[in-house]
């Protein structure tokens, strides 16, 4: 699981490049970079890609980590960052319909929404809270 004690070389293993403050990955492939700063504790992502609440920008949850991690592999795909949004409200599926976000909602070359993620850390107990909700 990745915690806030291990982001430094986790950002490493993820080939970020390594500054004393800010963390920075760059996506060659769809021009756009991923910044991580380190001080502040806040995760930058490119300004096209959008967010509904800016609940995972932040260290404050280790999901948050699993969000990064999740968006960089989408990127290193080529996905770009107008195809991805955040914290996204979508219709719940549940009997009493109500809305809900998911961590990330990937839309396809036609701007058509297709793929949602939920992410979450090995935690049990969180994983075991999702599970229940279903």
């Amino acid at each position: 699981m990745i915690i806030k004690e291990d982001l430094w070389d986790v950002l490493e293993d993820m080939g970020f490049s390594m500054g004393r403050d800010i963390c920075i990955r760059h996506f060659a492939n769809i021009n756009a970079d991923i910044r991580v700063d380190i001080v502040h504790e806040k995760i930058i992502y490119p300004e096209a890609l959008q967010y509904e609440r800016a609940t995972t920008l932040n260290f404050s949850e280790n999901e948050n980590f699993v969000v990064l991690d999740c968006i960089v592999r989408l990127m290193e795909m080529g996905y770009r960052p107008e195809q991805i949004r955040l914290e996204a409200g979508v219709p719940g599926g549940h009997a009493d319909n109500k809305a809900g976000y998911c961590d990330i909602l990937v839309s396809d070359n036609d701007g058509n929404e297709y793929l949602i993620i939920e992410c979450k850390t090995t935690e049990q107990k969180e994983t075991d809270e999702f599970w229940q909700k279903l």
